[in-house]
């Protein structure tokens, strides 16, 4: 993928990753940012929010639907059985995903040519290349596949100075302490609620490193060639994040061929496990031409194996074992309140992000979702009790990285089909490799808990004898007469869909 131009806005930029750190690349000339992101940085105001008790209500509900009384029946199962957040206007629990900040590269390059910005999917590198006067430059970009690092490598055919410094968008929210020693800078930050972490860059060069006029995080270089090494550290377990950021950049320590090369073959091991072809390049023309052109009619089926291409990329670049499950915007954000808190929806996103791993042969990237549903079983539990009085798991539309299923989007949350949906993901993995303990150990124990949830919920309908779901919505869906929001009903076809395979699993599983 390449494009004549840097990015004008951070969506436009190009993503690096691997699961654990992220990285945005803009692609400016005289002022070049990646937006930095670490997994584990959400705020904790909600860690150990819980649900209360609410399953008294239930009868009362279940007799207004069962009485058609559609609209009353839908207002009170909102009142009583959702989150007070999303639409009501008021801020619900879930924690927003946060930016880790950004690093920043300034030059007087502000006359130039030959610009190009490309995002190698096979190398998993971003570069940026252009002719200032005389000067050849390039800088090159990736987020180490096995070290905890983002490398950036600034080349020139001649020596030049740029000033490289850390920031992050203003925040009342956060304290920032900043320091720049010889060849490292950066800065430890810490939220009102208490959690803390650091960035950190170490800059290896044969040329000059100073003290930046004017800026406390930032050194001015003088070089033909620098690498600048990154890490970020959260203190979700504990840790010292400014002891784990220096860590992590001594074990990345090594020429830049070599952390390269070592990069390129670890990512390559994943991504070439697939080949997808479709018509003939056209590599000579800038992605965004393509692509407008494929929008005006015109033939280009290689965009679209260039597509798929790009969502293989992101899958490896978002999640690896170890990790956290890939949220809204797999782990790239740059917002302090960003959309839905950048957070874990269930009522689609999360399946359909990870919907392609086994095809693309990626099954060790849907690992962080295995742990995501596994971690939410305890509180699940309570919610199915709490909510319900059922036994089995429920789990929210909406959450976040703490494990707490709780409701929190009025109207939205009044929806039982997010466990059975996950369900799919775990059976389908188990299709795809034919893993028997993999069956035993994981996906038998998760069907029989949203089972077990069903076996509990549904209720006969008193004049058709059927066995419903009630309250039941279809995901995001409004009908004339419903309610708003989202529209309740009694067994809307999606629940019955995700109950029909969810029990046929479960029997083909035994």
């Amino acid at each position: 993928m390449w494009h004549e131009a840097a990015a004008s806005e951070w969506k436009e930029g190009y993503p690096i990753g691997n699961g654990k750190l992220a990285g945005m690349v803009l692609g400016g000339v005289t002022s070049d940012r990646v937006a930095l992101n670490h997994e584990w940085l959400w705020r904790g105001n909600w860690r150990q929010r819980t649900v209360g008790q609410h399953h008294q209500h239930l009868p009362r509900i279940r007799e207004l639907f069962f009485a058609g009384k559609v609209y009353e029946a839908g207002q009170l199962a909102t009142e009583k059985l959702s989150g007070l957040g999303g639409t009501s206007g008021i801020q619900n629990r879930v924690d927003p995903y946060q930016p880790a900040g950004d690093l920043i590269i300034e030059t007087d390059h502000a006359a130039h040519s030959s610009y190009r910005r490309e995002l190698d999917l096979d190398r998993a590198v971003a570069s940026v290349s252009y002719i200032a006067g005389s000067n050849c430059y390039r800088r090159t970009y990736f987020a180490h596949s096995t070290l905890p690092v983002i490398v950036v490598h600034l080349l020139a055919d001649e020596p030049f100075e740029a000033t490289i410094r850390l920031d992050r968008i203003k925040d009342a929210e956060c304290r920032l302490t900043g320091y720049a020693a010889g060849k490292t800078f950066g800065f430890e930050g810490r939220f009102h609620e208490g959690v803390r972490f650091a960035v950190e860059a170490r800059v290896i060069t044969d040329g000059t490193v100073t003290p930046a006029q004017g800026a406390v995080v930032a050194l001015r270089l003088h070089a033909r060639e620098a690498t600048v090494l990154l890490s970020i550290a959260v203190d979700h377990d504990d840790n010292e994040p400014l002891a784990q950021c220096r860590e992590q950049l001594d074990a990345a320590v090594g020429q830049f061929d070599d952390l390269l090369q070592q990069h390129v073959i670890a990512h390559q091991g994943m991504y070439r496990r697939v080949q997808l072809e479709l018509g003939n390049d056209s590599p000579q023309t800038a992605t965004d031409t393509r692509i407008a052109t494929l929008r005006e009619g015109a033939a280009d089926p290689a965009v679209l194996a260039l597509y798929a291409n790009f969502g293989r990329y992101l899958i490896i670049s978002s999640s690896r074992p170890g990790g956290l499950v890939m949220n809204l915007q797999g782990k790239w954000n740059e917002e302090l309140k960003p959309p839905w808190e950048c957070d874990l929806h269930q009522d689609i996103n999360i399946q359909m992000h990870h919907w392609a791993a086994d095809a693309f042969g990626l099954g060790e990237c849907l690992e962080p979702l295995w742990d995501h549903i596994e971690r939410f079983v305890p509180s699940g539990r309570e919610a199915a009790r709490a909510l319900y009085n059922c036994r089995g798991v429920f789990y929210p539309i909406q959450t976040d990285p703490w494990g707490r299923a709780t409701p929190e989007s009025w109207g939205w949350d009044v929806w039982t089909g997010a466990a059975a949906w996950l369900a799919q993901h775990l059976w389908r993995h188990y299709e795809f490799t034919l893993d028997r303990a993999f069956l035993n150990q994981r996906v038998y124990p998760f069907l029989m808990e949203v089972a077990s949830f069903y076996e509990d919920y549904l209720v006969r309908h008193p004049t058709r004898g059927w066995l419903v779901t009630v309250p039941s919505q279809s995901p995001e869906n409004m009908f004339v007469g419903g309610t708003d929001p989202v529209s309740l009903c009694v067994a809307s076809t999606s629940d019955i869909a995700l109950i029909r395979d969810l029990l046929t699993h479960c029997i083909e599983a035994a």
